[in-house]
């Protein structure tokens, strides 16, 4: 039996929709960022038989009739050879055939094929490509499920032989992957108690590839809103949590990647989630993997931490508790900027905590970097920065709006006043008039002439900004930039017309 591990592809498929995520904190509604959706279908790659590498370039198109006619036989060498050599069709690098396959409708040939338990080599063989069809998209998936797919692979992960087995969890993996419909499937089929029953196995070297696959359908399972989250959570993450001390870095991924779907606000109220992963002792871990060598690991656990700071400030505090925040001010530098991204819509949600939780922010020295990534990074990595530091300064004490103006934001929050996306404006805002504020306070205590921030925005050119504000946009953000004009900044509004040169929201 040929290894078809160590040459498979990762080709994995888009998932479920991914929103953005909402959170109401000391009046500042607090965004969360859309992200990347996860590919989560995996199609199997092997060395190509002989004349199938002919056919990569211009990809296979049909299926030769004999090798249709072999399947069909009787006799089951030459079933073995025609899997075989279809399922090595199904594994090209690209243009796999996997309409033609289900065309020449072989599908149920392959359900037949995967009965026999006579022949654990021809299960194998089935259940492989299987696996590749399944792959596909989602006509395609549910070509594989029409045809009985689901239960067989369910009965299977009882099978003595452990690459059946391997194939059988694999192949479920794909069709959970497809949709949450399929995905619920799978589990009332009873696809999800054997699936952590092999993950529960302590015998780790003998079983790598069967511990990998199975992790990987796990994440698929966690994936989306489910009818019963709570009991796929309870049973499922004293496992996660031994498998995230795992010495193989894939399955630390996905592992990761399961905690970061049970704890996602988009699948709904998500506090009680969040309490049982807090009890079942794995943010530590997770923290610890934010300085993982590999980024593959690294940004599903900065996902799971990340959703996790989005609970209340008790579960919040926990992560701050654990040491989140320095791990995550040296992600703001990291070279990937998806990391550098998620390391600041993490920390904006810290920020968006109570006045504590924001101290502990200004004290690991976040604020300077922040302000940094905020004045020159990637405008998706600027919008996140500009949430972080709005948050601070609309929801923070006077003394920590004033380590804001220190940590040099006032510039950088200017800088995206211009900004595509009004609700960044409509924060930068926010977070403009609370600064306004709190100098005019220290304007009086301290008897200066002026309002201190005031000059500091006049430094970094807001004044033109502002104005044009007034006449374009929301209303929200023309009554609050002539309130900032007027309460603060002394200026005279022109009633209604429009300042000559002034257009559209910049870009």
């Amino acid at each position: 039996m040929e290894s078809r591990i160590d040459t498979r592809r990762k080709d994995f498929k888009k998932s479920f929709e991914d929103p953005l995520r909402l959170r109401e904190s000391e009046q500042v509604q607090i965004r969360k960022a859309a992200r990347e959706a996860r590919l989560n279908k995996k199609r199997m790659e092997a060395s190509p038989a002989p004349g199938v590498v002919s056919q990569e370039a211009s990809s296979v198109t049909s299926i030769p009739v004999e090798v249709c006619e072999a399947l069909a036989s009787d006799d089951r060498d030459r079933q073995c050879e025609a899997a075989k050599e279809i399922r090595h069709m199904l594994s090209l690098h690209s243009n796999p055939p996997i309409q033609p396959v289900i065309d020449a409708g072989l599908v149920p040939r392959f359900m037949e094929l995967l009965r026999m338990d006579s022949r654990p080599d021809v299960q194998f063989e089935a259940a492989w490509a299987l696996t590749n069809i399944a792959s596909g998209d989602s006509a395609q998936t549910s070509a594989v499920v029409q045809a009985g797919a689901i239960p067989e692979f369910v009965r299977l992960l009882d099978s003595e032989h452990l690459q059946v087995k391997e194939q059988s969890v694999w192949a479920l993996g794909n069709i959970a992957g497809d949709c949450r419909q399929l995905r619920d499937a799978v589990i009332q089929a009873g696809g999800f108690f054997p699936i952590l029953r092999e993950l529960r196995q302590t015998d780790q070297t003998s079983r790598m590839y069967l511990l990998r696959y199975a992790t990987w359908t796990l994440s698929n399972f966690c994936r989306g809103p489910m009818a019963e989250p709570y009991e796929i959570v309870r049973e499922a993450l004293p496992v996660l949590r031994s498998l995230l001390y795992s010495n193989d870095p894939e399955i630390i991924t996905d592992a990761c990647w399961s905690i970061s779907y049970m704890s996602d606000t988009n699948n709904g109220p998500n506090s009680n989630v969040i309490n049982e992963i807090i009890r079942n002792g794995v943010c530590g871990r997770l923290v610890e993997l934010l300085s993982h060598r590999s980024h593959l690991v690294q940004t599903p656990a900065l996902r799971a931490v990340g959703n996790i700071v989005t609970g209340d400030d008790t579960q919040t505090q926990t992560m701050i508790s654990y040491g989140c925040i320095p791990k995550l001010k040296e992600l703001l530098t990291a070279s990937m900027k998806p990391i550098r991204k998620e390391a600041c819509w993490a920390l904006s949600n810290v920020t968006a905590g109570n006045k504590t939780q924001i101290q502990e922010v200004i004290e690991a020295g976040v604020l300077p970097v922040i302000a940094q990534a905020l004045a020159n990074d990637d405008y998706e990595v600027r919008r996140e920065a500009a949430w972080c530091v709005a948050n601070a300064a609309s929801g923070g004490a006077e003394q920590q709006v004033r380590a804001v103006v220190d940590a040099e934001c006032i510039g950088p929050l200017v800088s995206v006043l211009d900004a595509i996306d009004p609700k960044v404006a409509g924060i930068a805002l926010e977070a403009i008039e609370n600064i306004l504020k709190v100098g005019k306070k220290r304007q009086i205590d301290e008897n200066l002439p002026c309002n201190p921030y005031a000059e500091k925005l006049e430094e970094a050119e807001a004044f033109p900004k502002l104005e044009k504000l007034q006449f374009i946009g929301k209303t929200t953000i023309q009554t609050r930039a002539i309130h900032i004009m007027t309460e603060y900044l002394e200026a005279y509004v022109d009633e209604p017309a429009r300042p000559t040169g002034f257009g559209g929201m910049a870009n």
